[in-house]
């Protein structure tokens, strides 16, 4: 996508899901850890309701739980981009997939 003059911030925001699902194919979830962090470094526009989304993502789709370490700092920096009485609901969200977590 960058080849034909797409931006690297949008190539990676519309690969992601695809590559995580096929690192979750190949049956490990450090390496979708690690294409999700780059994406962080690379995307600072990332919303509380992204990190939900993400955090939801490897809940459900993770083969192994070598997420959980990253997945606990994926929803502290999503709490901390929100002041609790703008959006009860997606903090509810964070919340609910941190709980998902820990089971």
């Amino acid at each position: 996508m960058v080849t034909v003059g797409g931006s690297p911030t949008d190539a990676a925001a519309r690969t992601l899901l695809k590559e995580l699902d096929a690192h979750f194919r190949a049956g490990t979830a450090s390496p979708a850890v690690a294409r999700f962090n780059d994406y962080r470094k690379l995307n600072k526009a990332i919303t509380t309701e992204d990190y939900a989304y993400i955090m939801r993502y490897f809940n459900e789709k993770a083969p192994d739980n070598a997420y959980l370490p990253e997945l606990l700092l994926w929803g502290n920096d999503a709490l901390q981009l929100v002041k609790p009485a703008t959006q009860p609901k997606t903090i509810a969200e964070v919340h609910y997939e941190l709980a998902q977590a820990y089971l």
